[in-house]
């Protein structure tokens, strides 16, 4: 009987060892994947952009602006992996923020806030490989933000599949926006 415990012990040490070793390495994979904004991001038109540091640029939301974000996500590990999607937070169809997304979908379900922007990505991205995609900033008319920056670090959060198993990967940048004046469509300010 004592055989056939130290037997049972010993494939459970095995498993728990090749689960340990598929997570760490699953983790390292994703850990060499990176977010970044391309070089002349944000590209506005009809606004301008503070850039105090490199690291959080701030757009100045007007009615005529169009602002794009070019996203690179570079894997720099020696496996191919997933882009599931991409996270803005703070740019949704339903923020009440005065900046959002004209190309994204809600990131949460209905019912719920909507102010996360989502961007299906669903493609493979090789080792050593860079994958861009756009996000493209508008002024949202019925936003309520007035004489404060608003903004949000490590901007954005891209899902990365490594072995099957996801992991958000942050940006590296921080993402700020501000805005002087009532909005049009604005009532928490107006008396």
């Amino acid at each position: 009987m004592s055989r056939k415990i130290a037997l049972v012990a010993l494939a459970a040490l095995v498993v728990g060892g090749a689960v340990a070793g598929w997570l760490v390495w699953a983790g390292r994979i994703a850990g060499d994947v990176e977010v970044t904004w391309s070089a002349d991001s944000p590209d506005c038109a009809g606004t301008t952009v503070e850039k105090p540091g490199s690291h959080r640029p701030v757009i100045d939301a007007v009615e005529s602006m169009r602002c794009v974000i070019t996203v690179e996500v570079r894997n720099g590990s020696g496996r191919t992996v997933h882009l599931v999607r991409a996270v803005a937070p703070l740019v949704g169809p339903r923020t009440g923020g005065v900046v959002t997304a004209e190309n994204a979908e809600p990131a949460s379900p209905p019912g719920d806030d909507g102010i996360d922007a989502l961007f299906p990505l669903d493609r493979d991205l090789r080792a050593g490989g860079t994958s861009e995609f756009d996000i493209v900033l508008v002024l949202n008319p019925r936003g309520c933000d007035r004489g404060v920056t608003i903004w949000s670090s490590d901007w954005p959060v891209v899902t990365v599949e490594a072995l099957g198993r996801s992991h958000d990967v942050h940006g590296d940048k921080d993402f700020a926006f501000h805005r002087d004046r009532v909005t049009p469509g604005c009532q928490r300010f107006e008396r």
